[in-house]
């Protein structure tokens, strides 16, 4: 029998020519996405393929057929019926998805012919064995049903059933190696393996999705003086006719041929307009030493002296003229496509990160709440970056640097305490209206592409439509009969990718009409998790329960208190904080229900309340329905919070009742002052209307005094 070789390899990329000339028979993350690619390789290689393609980041899994003869069965047969079946797979990064992809892969594997399992895992069965770094040891719960295919189909690893427990990881970072990549054969081919290898990556194996540095010799540049140089013209003029005329029939090699003489010429006659100059100067230079070795002047030779140096200064300033240069260029560019974003927007959204920073270094000297601070990031940190996002894409890069900058203004470098998807809601739902960062600039950009494209006055409406190609949609255009680009702008086709997002999950916003602001929180409330709006249904109930007009003060502390995310001793004892979940007033496991109703040194301050400003006490706390009632009750949790917190500051209990009454008094007297002040009497008392506000000689007074 014949040997059968095979192999499989995570390309990552395989539009490479130079990847494409080995010889492959399984393929995974080759980034093909329409049949042409394949069609392509199938064509150039004079091999069979077959791709399932996907629209995802790493896609195109498949197998191809480097000899006609595997194909057709020449090399060998195996199982009664002839036949075998070997899968290539590809397992998404996602942990969460695993086990479901491998119960649907499953249940199309009940054919009893011989399987063959091979390709990318992307995860390991045992941590132990087969992982180095900090990740040895965990659990491997994303392979149970993987396990369970390998039982029914009896399947052994390759690597195990020749080498053992030696490890050789496919797959290494800085801090940690595995063994994702492996195969899986039925027992009775066992015997045949001849050898398993694992093939160090090398440097061509980069994934082609990821930026590459190109060295600078690469590329040249005209010198923009040879055009402003009579004789320079002429000469080159000359030259390249000439060329143009003994040329050879014209073919793709003489065109480069011809493209890498005309290249020679103009660097020639770079090089000698330089020398004509400095000939030049070095003449002017002799005359003005013999003029000036003379005893003494004449106003003729010193006329012809003067006019010999200012001739001198600008044939200086001719020789030193440079081409201009792109500004704070890297030292290692970039390589880029025809179609990449203009260097001045990436400057623009590059000066936006140090705009923001500005910004945030200047807000963080306020005493700012937490809504006040989101209302800053999009309306002061992002602004600079929003405006530049209208002509340009915006980076990843520079969205991730400005996503990290607002997470730490707003949580002062620590983590934040609610997840990021349900800071991007409304306020009305227990958000921040916090929108994301590149999904706004991406709307802002569809917006001004669709206001320019629709303004009557606009005279590049034909320009823009050329540029969009065939991924006009997004501007209800028709496809016109005159040419349009061969590849789509990088800007227009991020535009038109924002159109169908929203047409899928923001059906109901106009684009035109409805603010950007507004149409990333639809984008959010569309994207969040079943258990995330229960969560959200949650503080909009308790939040309905508060007061609407309470101190600023108060803001952050009712925010996250009615997410439940209050650091309670419980709480920090849950993540580890702390040693033990015991109240500091007393021996109680402290809860947020505990600090605030339950514990001794909260009852009496209750009780004293009650008392004086005639509100229902815990446990009827939830009957008080009046405006100013609601008031209380907000400005009196918060208050014991406070000497909650004090306490565990001093660990020592601070039980004493009076300050803490005298404490809400105060709270009550200044937030009442303000309102009275900035809305007058009448809209007082309409919104706060209580039988402890009396007029007296015409004026509205509180008897509630600050002590």
């Amino acid at each position: 029998m014949s040997f059968l070789k095979f192999a499989t390899w995570n390309v990552r990329g395989f539009r490479d020519r130079a990847k494409q000339r080995d010889i492959l028979a399984f393929a995974q993350e080759t980034n093909f996405r329409t049949p042409l690619d394949v069609s392509r390789l199938r064509r150039e290689f004079q091999v069979d393929a077959f791709f399932s393609l996907t629209t995802a980041r790493a896609c195109g899994v498949g197998v191809i057929f480097v000899t006609g003869r595997f194909r057709q069965k020449a090399f060998c047969t195996f199982g009664a019926n002839g036949r075998m079946l070997m899968l290539d797979i590809y397992v998404n990064g996602k942990r969460t998805n695993t086990n479901n992809f491998f119960q649907d892969l499953h249940q199309t594997l009940s054919e009893p012919i011989p399987h063959v399992l091979l390709g990318d895992f992307n995860f390991v069965i045992d941590s132990q064995r087969d992982v180095r770094g900090p990740g040895r040891g965990r659990s491997t719960y994303q392979a149970k049903e993987l396990v369970k295919i390998l039982r029914h189909l009896c399947l052994t690893a390759v690597w195990l059933h020749v080498h053992g427990d030696l490890f050789v990881p496919t797959r290494s970072s800085q801090i940690s190696a595995s063994r994702i990549d492996r195969t899986y054969l039925p027992d009775f081919l066992l015997p045949s393996v001849a050898t398993c290898e694992i093939r160090p990556p090398t440097t061509r194996y980069y994934a082609e999705r990821f930026p590459r540095h190109c060295s600078d010799g690469q590329g040249w540049r005209l010198d923009s003086a040879l055009l402003q140089d009579d004789d320079s013209i002429k000469r080159i003029r000359e030259r390249l006719q000439e060329s143009v005329a003994n040329a050879p029939d014209m073919t793709p090699l003489s065109w480069e041929t011809l493209k890498e003489k005309w290249r020679r010429i103009l660097q020639e006659e770079g090089r000698a307009r330089k020398r004509r100059i400095t000939a030049k100067m070095n003449e002017i230079l002799r005359r003005i030493r013999i003029v000036k070795g003379a005893e003494s002047l004449t106003a003729c030779t010193r006329s012809y002296v003067n006019s010999l140096e200012v001739e001198y200064a600008r044939l200086l300033q001719r020789r030193a003229l440079r081409p201009p240069k792109e500004r704070d260029k890297p030292a290692n560019p970039i390589a880029t496509s025809r179609s990449s974003t203009p260097s001045s927007g990436g400057d623009n959204l590059a000066a936006g990160a140090g705009r923001a920073q500005a910004a945030i270094t200047r807000l963080s000297l306020e005493n700012l709440t937490l809504r006040e601070k989101a209302l800053a990031a999009k309306t002061t940190i992002c602004a600079f970056a929003y405006y530049a996002s209208r002509i340009a894409v915006m980076p990843t890069k520079t969205a991730t640097q400005l996503a990290k900058m607002i997470r730490s203004f707003l949580w002062e470098g620590k983590p934040a305490p609610v997840r990021r998807t349900l800071l991007q809601l409304p306020e009305s739902e227990g958000g921040l209206g916090l929108s994301h960062v590149l999904t706004t600039s991406k709307v802002f950009a569809l917006k001004t592409a669709r206001a320019l494209y629709h303004a009557s006055d606009y005279v590049g409406r034909g320009l823009m439509r050329y540029w969009c190609s065939t991924n006009a949609a997004f501007l209800n255009a028709d496809r016109p009969l005159a040419p349009l680009a061969e590849s789509t702008s990088s800007f227009y086709k991020s535009a038109a990718n924002t159109m169908r997002m929203l047409e899928k999950e923001a059906p109901d916003c106009d684009v035109d009409e409805v603010p950007p602001a507004r149409i990333a929180e639809e984008i959010a409330r569309h994207q969040i998790t079943p258990d995330e709006n229960r969560l959200s249904r949650n503080w909009k109930r308790k939040a309905s329960k508060d007061c609407r007009g309470i101190p600023r003060s108060v803001h952050d502390f009712v925010w996250r208190k009615n997410w439940d995310v209050l650091p309670t001793r419980q709480r920090l004892h849950k993540f580890g904080i702390v040693p033990s979940p015991r109240c500091s007033n007393c021996r109680a496991d402290e809860t947020l229900a505990h600090a605030m109703f339950e514990c001794p040194a909260a009852k009496p301050v209750w009780r004293l309340v009650a008392r004086d400003i005639k509100i229902r006490p815990p446990p009827e706390l939830k009957r008080n329905r009046g405006a100013f009632a609601k008031l209380v009750v907000v400005c009196t949790i918060f208050t014991i919070w406070k000497r909650r917190c004090l306490a565990e500051a001093r660990r020592i209990p601070v039980r004493a009742a009076f300050p803490a009454v005298s404490r809400v008094r105060g709270m009550l007297w200044q937030h009442l002052s303000e309102q009275l002040e900035s809305s007058g009497e009448e809209k007082f008392l309409r919104r706060w209307h209580t039988r402890f506000f009396l007029l007296q000689e015409g004026k509205l007074r509180l008897p509630i005094t600050p002590f």
